[in-house]
C-alpha cells in the first residue's frame, strides 16, 4: 500500500514537472519573439529618420542653390550703353567706379551679358527664367528683379511692368514701367522718365528732364541744367506735381487733376509755365523776386499774390449761360480798366476785384498795384482777383520789380498763389 502511494506521488511529480517546463517554454518563447518585433520596428523607425534626414537634406540644398545669385561682370568703357527689358520684376542700377558692367539676380537661371566691341560699347541684359531653363535668354519676357552695377558714365536704358526702378549715380537714364515707382538720384547729363499708375523722384540731378505719371505724383528736388538750354519738363495725369530747387530757365509743369508747386529762386531771364484744370498752382519764390507774370484764370478761380503787381494788361471774356464751358477770350484787343480822377486805396485782402463793364470807354489806363514795399506793406493780407459773376476767364499781365523771368500760369478751378518765402 505504502509503494503504491509512492508511485503516484512519483507520478504527480513528474506531471507537474513536465507541466512546468511546458508553461516556463512558452514563456520564453513569447519573449524572444516580442524582442524580435521591438528590434525590428526600431530599425524601420532608423531607416525612417534616416531618409526624412536626407529628404530635408536634399530640400535644404535645394533651396540654398536656388538662393545663390547668378552673376556675370563684363569689361566696359566708361560710357557703355546698357539696355535691360523685364515684362515683370524690379530693376536697381547702382554707377561705380570701375569700368565693368556687373548684373546679378537670384531669381534667374541664366544670365547672359550680350555686348558689342572690347571693351563694351552697348551692352544687353539677356535673362532665362528658372523655369524656362538656363538655355533659354531672352529679352522683355522674363519675370525677375535684376539688380545692375554699371560705370557712372553710363546711359541706362530699363523697362518693366510691376516693378519698381532705381537709379543711383548714372550719366543719362532713360526709363519705363507700369505699375511701380521710378527713384533717380545723382543723373549727371539727363533724365527722361515715364510711369503708368507709379510716382516718380528725382533728387541731385543735372541736365535736361522729362517726367511724366498716369495716376501718380512727380517730386523733383536740387535739380540742375548743365547747359542754358537744358529744359525741365514735367507732366501728370491725376496726380501732383512738386518741384523744389529746380534751377532751369526753361520750366514747364503741367498737371490735370492734380495740384502744381514750385519752390525757389527764378532764374534770369528764364520762363516758366504752369498749368493745371482742377488743381492749385503754388509758387512759393523769394521776397526779391522779379518777374513778368501772365496768368489766365476761370470764374471758378483765384489769383492771390503776397507780392505788389504793376498790372499791365487786363480783361476778360463774356460768360454765356447756354456755353457749356469756358468762353475763348475775344480776338480784339483787351479793354482797360478805367482808373477814376481820384485812385482808390488798394481794397482789403477779402475784396474782389471786379472787371469793367463792356461800355468801359477804350482810352483809359490800367489799374496799379502798389510795387513799392512801403505801400505793399501797408496791406494787411495777400491781394486777392476773383471773377465776378457774369464772366467766364481772365487775363491779367503784370510785373513785380524789374520783371527779370517770365511766368506763365493758368488754371480752370483752382487757386493761383504767388507766395512769398
Amino acid at each position: 500500500m505504502n509503494s503504491c502511494k509512492a508511485i503516484i506521488h512519483l507520478i504527480l511529480i513528474a506531471l507537474v514537472t513536465a507541466g512546468g517546463l511546458s508553461v516556463s517554454g512558452q514563456t520564453t518563447h513569447v519573449v524572444k519573439r516580442d524582442v524580435s518585433q521591438t528590434k525590428l520596428v526600431e530599425k524601420r523607425h532608423a531607416r525612417e529618420t534616416k531618409a526624412s534626414a536626407k529628404d530635408s537634406k536634399d530640400e535644404n540644398d535645394a533651396a540654398a542653390e536656388a538662393e545663390q545669385p547668378v552673376e556675370r561682370t563684363i569689361a566696359a568703357e566708361v560710357n557703355v550703353a546698357v539696355k535691360v527689358c523685364v515684362a515683370s520684376g524690379s530693376i536697381t542700377v547702382r554707377g561705380w567706379d570701375r569700368q565693368e558692367v556687373r548684373a546679378r539676380s537670384t531669381d534667374v537661371a541664366e544670365l547672359e551679358l550680350q555686348h558689342e566691341g572690347t571693351p563694351a560699347k552697348k551692352i544687353q541684359l539677356l535673362i532665362a527664367d528658372k523655369a524656362e531653363g538656363p538655355k533659354r535668354t531672352t529679352t522683355c519676357l522674363s519675370f525677375s528683379d535684376v539688380d545692375l552695377d554699371v560705370p557712372r558714365g553710363a546711359t541706362v536704358q530699363l523697362q518693366t511692368r510691376d516693378g519698381d526702378i532705381k537709379i543711383a549715380d548714372v550719366a543719362t537714364a532713360y526709363v519705363n514701367t507700369q505699375n511701380g515707382d521710378v527713384t533717380i538720384e545723382r543723373a549727371s547729363v539727363a533724365v527722361d522718365a515715364g510711369t503708368i499708375g507709379g510716382l516718380i523722384s528725382l533728387k541731385d540731378s543735372k541736365g535736361g528732364v522729362n517726367l511724366h505719371s498716369v495716376g501718380g505724383n512727380i517730386d523733383a528736388l536740387n535739380v540742375r541744367p548743365i547747359e542754358a538750354g537744358d529744359i525741365f519738363d514735367a507732366s501728370s495725369v491725376g496726380g501732383d506735381i512738386t518741384l523744389e530747387q529746380v534751377g532751369h530757365a526753361k520750366l514747364n509743369a503741367r498737371s490735370l487733376n492734380g495740384s502744381v508747386t514750385m519752390t525757389g529762386p527764378l532764374a534770369r531771364e528764364g520762363h516758366y509755365g504752369f498749368r493745371t484744370i482742377s488743381g492749385d498752382v503754388t509758387l512759393a519764390l523769394p521776397a526779391d523776386s522779379s518777374f513778368r507774370l501772365n496768368a489766365k484764370f476761370s470764374q471758378h478761380s483765384d489769383l492771390i499774390t503776397d507780392f505788389p503787381l504793376r498790372l499791365l494788361n487786363y480783361s476778360t471774356a463774356p460768360w454765356s449761360p447756354a456755353a457749356k464751358g469756358p468762353t475763348p477770350a475775344p480776338a480784339v484787343g483787351p479793354r482797360p480798366v478805367p482808373l477814376p480822377g481820384n485812385p482808390a486805396p488798394a481794397p482789403a485782402p477779402s475784396e474782389s476785384i471786379k472787371p469793367a463793364p463792356a461800355e468801359t470807354a477804350a482810352g483809359a489806363s490800367a489799374p496799379e498795384l502798389p510795387d513799392e514795399p512801403a505801400k505793399a506793406a501797408k496791406m494787411k493780407g495777400p491781394k486777392v482777383v476773383r471773377m465776378a459773376e457774369g464772366f467766364a476767364s481772365r487775363h491779367i499781365e503784370g510785373t513785380c520789380g524789374s520783371g527779370d523771368a517770365m511766368i506763365d500760369v493758368g488754371s480752370f478751378s483752382g487757386t493761383i498763389h504767388l507766395k512769398k518765402l
